[in-house]
């Protein structure tokens, strides 16, 4: 079994990645900060990149079977476990389902699933191997997440029906288009595909056993925001509010990032045009062709945000 850690996000904190098993995405990632080669901070710097043999013992730290990255130079004792934040690592590679801004969550569902193919794979017989890349040029420094307004806004919109009301939890459901989804849009995705069809309930419901509270609802809802976050950071070459860039976030999330790319609305907010921006946003209230009274009631709330101190 090969895997694979692509390291994205180099963050003052943090570092974040994807983790890829033979050649799919499985989980996404947070270590420690990537340093200089021969700069070590004890319990604060990230493995050095490399390809690394992984085996399964027992962890005298955490009492129990984990993941081991053999011969790391100048480390000992890395592991795959289960945690958040790069607070909860030292050295070591912790997977989680949902990108947060400084993290993920969701790991011990992701932990498990990782542990059980690493154990299979091993009483096959068979060898690990990781391989830990080097961040690219132009790998992103740090992610701008929305405030708590701008976070309600998007959820009052979305809305977050719920697959099966009989149990107290938040299970999946069937999208109009068919796709397995859960809490607040969040699409559920295998091996970088999206679940579809009835025939996979079981599978979606298999991948969040018991369902899902609101809280872990709204982390999957930033973790989906987070891409969006960064095209309207990227896009915007002016100083923006907190509000005023939850707004764009809205908008983008709804529209696309492409859609926001090529609008007045940005050509106006990049000419420091805010007041001019602000009105740009109840043209986008159509959906083939046709006024959507939904659409309408977002855009409005989404300038009002905009034009809020």
């Amino acid at each position: 079994m090969e895997l694979k850690l692509v390291r994205d996000v180099c963050g003052a904190d943090c570092t974040l990645g994807k983790l890829f098993v033979d050649g799919e995405f499985d989980c996404y990632t947070v270590e420690d900060v990537v340093r200089p080669d021969g700069v070590k901070i004890a319990g604060k710097t990230a493995i050095p990149a490399g390809r690394y043999r992984v085996v399964v013992n027992r962890s005298p730290r955490f009492g129990r079977e984990l993941p081991l990255l053999e011969n790391v130079p100048n480390f000992e004792g890395v592991r795959i476990h289960a945690g958040n934040t790069a607070e909860d690592t030292e050295g070591c590679i912790i997977p989680g389902r949902v990108r947060t801004a400084r993290g993920v969550a969701q790991s011990r569902l992701a932990f498990d699933k990782l542990f059980a193919a690493l154990k299979a794979e091993l009483a096959g017989g068979r060898d690990i191997w990781i391989s830990v890349a080097a961040p690219e040029a132009g790998a992103r420094t740090g992610v701008r997440e929305i405030n708590a307004a701008s976070l309600e806004l998007i959820k009052s919109f979305e809305g977050i029906p719920d697959g099966d009301p009989t149990t107290v939890k938040i299970d999946p459901y069937l999208d109009p288009v068919g796709i397995w989804t859960i809490g607040w849009g969040h699409a559920i995705s295998v091996g970088g595909k999206f679940l579809r069809g009835r025939e996979n309930r079981k599978a979606a419901r298999d991948l969040y056993p018991g369902g899902i509270t609101l809280e872990q609802a709204e982390q999957l809802l930033r973790g989906d925001l987070l891409d969006t976050c960064r095209d309207v950071a990227a896009l915007v070459r002016v100083a923006l509010s907190d509000n005023q860039f939850g707004a764009l976030v809205s908008f983008a999330f709804n529209c696309g990032g492409g859609n926001l790319a090529k609008s007045t609305l940005l050509k106006k907010l990049n000419q420091s045009d805010y007041a001019g921006a602000a009105a740009e946003f109840a043209k986008w209230n159509k959906a083939g062709g046709k006024v959507l009274a939904g659409l309408t009631r977002r855009r409005a709330a989404e300038a009002e945000l905009f034009l809020t101190a």
